[in-house]
């Protein structure tokens, strides 16, 4: 466990808590990360200056201002040339949406990911085989494949992976996890992770075995967990290791008194387990743990926002009932 990275955590915690008082808390503790996995201290300016350059470039009603804005703000705050990716995303973006993807939040964060790590002249061919994935799944799993996996897909369009033999293997790591786990979309989103590392079936029992270490230390897996959980997986270390440094993480950060209210135990578990695998990471992985974060903390905050929005209309209903 790194104890410097993590008490620089959270001292990046108090910085933006204070800085930026509107956005919520799993948004600032996203961004806190993203400084504290880079070894740097968060700079407030540096993200202002990266939300105004999405701002200038983009419309009043784009989904780039929506649930992904601050998201992409910070892991473009900590790149130079902010200005010229900024344009490449949003020429990507509408390559995507040409192609047949649906405008999103989560198209923002694909054409990001495409714009810093793909080399002019291979957008074209990475858009291309982003959908050719993505309709492949969704040939596979009709319901089950929707707007939440653009982000992958364009990973894997990314990658070098060829893409029938990548739908074939996603279809066999789906099928060994199907076995040990139930959760549904959620095997699909880790079996795309699972995808990218080349060893699958020793990659899919390290995270079950994972998985099942934490539930018997009483460090219960939840579905907000799993894409977590599929990233450490690419950790190729000894499983009790693994879970060994979750728990000493979450331990610390649990007993920390800056830190300790801030978050849910499943959330703690959930960023315990980030850490742990961050530590462990590099190069391209440490790019697709990155993209996997932020398309999970994009489905918390849509789901935190839907439930805002039914207890809202369902106090103007109390209301209008009332009248």
């Amino acid at each position: 466990m790194d104890k410097g990275r993590l008490e620089l955590f959270i001292d990046n915690v108090q910085i933006i808590k204070d800085e930026f008082k509107w956005e919520s808390i799993l948004t600032k503790i996203f961004s806190a990360m993203i400084y504290s996995f880079n070894n740097k201290v968060i700079d407030c300016d540096a993200i202002r200056d990266s939300a105004e350059i999405i701002r200038k470039n983009s419309k009043a009603f784009s989904y780039f201002r929506g649930t992904s804005f601050f998201n992409i703000a910070t892991m473009l705050s900590i790149r130079d040339e902010r200005d010229v990716i900024v344009k490449r995303a949003m020429k990507i973006y509408e390559m995507l949406k040409k192609i047949g993807f649906y405008s999103s939040f989560y198209l923002t964060v694909a054409a990001y990911q495409i714009a810093v790590n793909v080399e002019d002249g291979r957008e074209c061919e990475v858009v291309e085989r982003a959908k050719e994935f993505f309709d492949g799944m969704k040939k596979e799993h009709r319901f089950l494949t929707g707007q939440d996996d653009y982000i992958f897909a364009a990973m894997i369009g990314i990658s070098n992976i060829d893409i029938e033999y990548g739908l074939k293997t996603l279809k066999e790591i789906e099928g060994m996890l199907i076995q040990k786990l139930s959760y549904n979309n959620a095997v699909q989103s880790m079996s795309q992770i699972l995808l990218l590392n080349e060893d699958t079936p020793a990659t899919v029992n390290r995270l079950i075995e994972v998985h099942d270490l934490l539930n018997e230390k009483n460090y219960k897996v939840y579905s907000d967990n799993l894409i977590q959980l599929g990233i450490l997986s690419l950790v190729p270390e000894d499983p009790k290791s693994i879970v060994e440094e979750i728990i000493e993480v979450y331990d610390y950060l649990h007993n920390s008194k800056k830190f300790k209210w801030m978050m849910t135990k499943q959330q703690l578990l959930m960023l315990s387990m980030s850490f742990a695998a961050f530590d462990m990471l590099g190069g391209i992985k440490f790019e697709v743990a990155t993209a996997a974060i932020s398309n999970n903390m994009i489905n918390i905050m849509l789901a935190e926002q839907a439930v805002m929005a039914n207890i809202v209309s369902s106090s103007t209903i109390v209301v209008t009932s009332n009248n």
